[in-house]
């Protein structure tokens, strides 16, 4: 609970932050320290999760929110990036550092997400989430978030998976 009780508010994310944010999204998902966590995919996944000059496009791309979560002494232990749809906002990379995890970041995060989509007027948040990730679909169901039954093949820049993977869709009205 220490380190709780060092965590800042969730701010924006900037350019300078790219290469600690693909850092952090790449130990969290295919590192060995993400091993720990139980968000790795680094067992049926390999490569990198992301680049830095992915990263860095994404941080200034139009119209995208990101934020990052970061600790007092300004260590980013956890990202969301937010993009506009139609109706919607489609909420990707929600990560969180596996040595921080079970510390309630990923919630915060997400609650930050929903509230931000009612500050948008949106009505819902779409997600995908790998078929396979069985626990974490547990965890955004048990969040109100529900499968569409939507599919989509697994991105070839997010990494080469060594078994069949696909990424279901879920959805949350937003009220």
């Amino acid at each position: 609970m220490e380190a709780m009780e060092q965590i800042l508010l969730i701010t924006n994310a900037e350019i300078a932050d790219a290469a600690a944010i693909t850092r952090m999204l790449n130990v969290a998902y295919r590192g060995r320290e993400g091993e720990a966590g139980w968000t790795s995919e680094g067992e049926y996944l390999s490569g990198l999760r992301t680049t830095e000059e992915a990263m860095r496009e994404l941080l200034t791309r139009s119209g995208i929110a990101n934020f990052k979560y970061s600790m007092a002494d300004k260590k980013i232990v956890g990202f969301v990036s937010l993009q506009p749809q139609a109706d919607s906002i489609y909420l990707s990379m929600l990560t969180v550092l596996p040595l921080v995890q079970a510390n309630g970041i990923g919630r915060q995060l997400l609650t930050f997400a929903e509230d931000y989509t009612r500050s948008v007027a949106k009505s819902a948040i779409i997600i995908t989430v790998v078929n396979i990730r069985s626990e974490l679909i547990a965890w955004y169901e048990r969040r109100g978030y529900h499968r569409t039954g939507g599919t989509e093949p697994f991105p070839e820049e997010a990494g080469q998976p060594g078994v069949p993977v696909h990424l279901i869709e879920m959805r949350k009205e937003i009220v």
